[in-house]
């Protein structure tokens, strides 16, 4: 039963991806009767350019990142900090850290033994319930927003969200400042994680 709908899903995306050869197909013409010449539509003037394929591939393709996050990761390349922080961050934002779940859904299966986060052993360890969900740090999000909250006009769930800081706080320097703190708090959550895990 599984290999009928298998194949089922194979011939309709065949079906798929020989429509899409015909309708490329049907872009290249030729332009008159006997003549050995060929007109290519997906371009202004008929001649065929390799820039009007990228074009086309391009309207296709689902981007890699949300806005969102290009936001986020643009507001943290344009940072003053060392790289090896830009490209952890990096990872934490496209959501590619070594976190337990991630493991286990890449077959690493010596830690299936004990899913559970290291902080509060209650919950899956996921990127989100590690950083901002999670009993334990939560209380360090509220410590440190009862240290710099009367500073700043954000909320605490938005001090914990690093791509509504970026929306939120307009003043340049507070901005890089908690910025900078934002990355300190992760970081330093990710290395004490570190330190239960072995």
């Amino acid at each position: 039963m599984a290999d009928v709908a298998a194949g089922s899903n194979y011939g309709s995306e065949l079906n798929r991806q020989l429509l899409r050869l015909q309708q490329l197909l049907d872009a290249f013409n030729t332009v008159s009767e006997g003549s050995n010449e060929f007109e290519w539509n997906l371009s202004t003037d008929g001649d065929f350019i390799v820039a009007s394929i990228a074009e086309m591939v391009d309207d296709f393709k689902d981007p890699a990142w949300t806005q969102s996050n290009l936001k986020m990761l643009k507001a943290l390349w344009n940072l003053q900090i060392p790289p090896k922080f830009k490209i952890f961050m990096w990872r934490v934002i496209i959501s590619r850290m070594p976190t337990k779940d991630q493991l286990l859904s890449r077959g690493v299966t010596n830690i299936s033994n004990n899913l559970f986060c290291e902080f509060c052993a209650i919950h899956l360890e996921t990127l989100h319930h590690l950083f901002v969900r999670c009993q334990v740090t939560k209380m360090i999000w509220e410590w440190i927003f009862s240290w710099i909250g009367n500073n700043i006009s954000i909320s605490l769930e938005e001090l914990i969200d690093f791509g509504a800081i970026q929306e939120k706080v307009k003043n340049a320097i507070v901005k890089n400042k908690i910025n900078i703190i934002w990355i300190a708090i992760i970081c330093t959550l990710w290395l004490m994680r570190k330190c239960y895990d072995f």
